[in-house]
């Protein structure tokens, strides 16, 4: 949590300072380039003051519902990874943490998803008419959590879950059958709505807007600034 939170500031700090010292001096020397790209920097250094606001109110419901330890470890490991993947970090995350029991079982490795197919073969249970069995399964390996990631994102593409409504990809995760749990798709919305893990949905949409287009301050008619 500090690296990721130092590194935000870092960022932020990046974007702010150099605004402050060039708004200190007379505005009305500057070109109107230099006017763009100082509305840029402001715009950027208030969409990083919201997603600071996001990421303070998830770590303050978080200390709230969870004194565990090991959660607090598990989502400092994967929301870096989910926030700049292609799936909605909400639900990447809870179907992280149903998977692995929030990190605590690492016999999959970096296949913290529960992806089957091959490379690492290990008891697992699965439900089958109603009833649950201990089976043995081939899952996949995956060198790296990016790895895993990508292939979750793919997978999920491929089930038609798109946007940032994270009922919606409940929807499509049920209507697929990524798990044979009848239980699977509560789970995922317990956790996520427990966590509010919604919010860091909201930072990954903030994050998307920077770099800011520069087209957003220039008039599309005569491409000139306004």
């Amino acid at each position: 949590m500090k690296k990721l939170i130092q590194g935000l500031l870092l960022t932020f700090l990046f974007l702010i300072v150099p605004f402050y010292t060039s708004s200190t001096s007379d505005f009305s020397t500057l070109t109107e380039e230099e006017k763009i790209e100082q509305e840029i920097r402001l715009k950027e250094s208030m969409i990083q003051t919201q997603i600071n606001d996001e990421l303070e109110l998830f770590y303050a419901n978080l200390n709230e519902t969870t004194q565990a330890c090991f959660i607090h470890e598990f989502f400092d490991r994967v929301m870096h990874e989910a926030i700049d993947s292609k799936s909605l970090p909400s639900i990447a995350i809870a179907q992280a943490a149903i998977e692995t029991g929030y990190g605590r079982s690492s016999k999959l490795g970096n296949n913290i998803f529960g992806i089957k197919g091959h490379g690492i073969r290990v008891t697992t249970h699965e439900v089958y008419k109603g009833k649950w069995y201990k089976i043995k399964a081939n899952f996949q390996y995956f060198p790296t959590l990016t790895d895993a990631f990508n292939k979750h994102s793919e997978i999920l593409a491929r089930y038609g879950a798109k946007g940032y409504d994270y009922n919606q990809w409940i929807e499509r995760i049920k209507a697929r059958g990524y798990a044979t749990d009848p239980r699977y798709s509560y789970k995922i919305r317990f956790v996520i709505e427990r966590y509010q893990l919604h919010r860091l949905d909201k930072i990954q949409r903030l994050k998307a807007k920077i770099p800011v287009e520069r087209q957003e301050f220039c008039n599309p008619v005569f491409n000139s600034f306004v």
